[in-house]
């Protein structure tokens, strides 16, 4: 009988164990799900003020200039659309933020 109870006391204590390890296991995996995703929204978030920020000024500067050429009036006419390189490279680099992350947490 002691055998019995001896036995499923270690059996109870290996399984807080493993439950215990699973949790940590998940709480890590969502701390680094967090970052990445932390890390790339503000890499992106950062690229947009900075794109936006000099679009404005060499927006500024074309508007004081009057226009002399055809082509001038073409580019003041184009609609105003996130430049889908700077998005890739933001995203390229928030990636390579999220491995350093994931490398340095594990």
């Amino acid at each position: 009988m002691t055998s019995f109870i001896s036995s499923i006391t270690h059996a109870s204590s290996s399984l807080n164990k493993q439950l215990s390890l699973l949790s940590e296991n998940l709480l890590k995996e969502k701390i680094i799900s967090t970052n990445i995703f932390c890390s790339i929204s503000t890499y992106s978030r950062i690229n947009v003020r900075r794109w936006r920020k000099n679009l404005m000024s060499r927006n500024t500067y074309t508007l004081k200039m009057p226009p002399q050429t055809e082509q001038n009036e073409k580019e003041e006419r184009l609609p105003l659309t996130f430049p889908p390189k700077i998005l890739v490279l933001s995203l390229v680099k928030g990636i390579r933020i999220a491995f350093y992350l994931i490398k340095k947490v594990c």
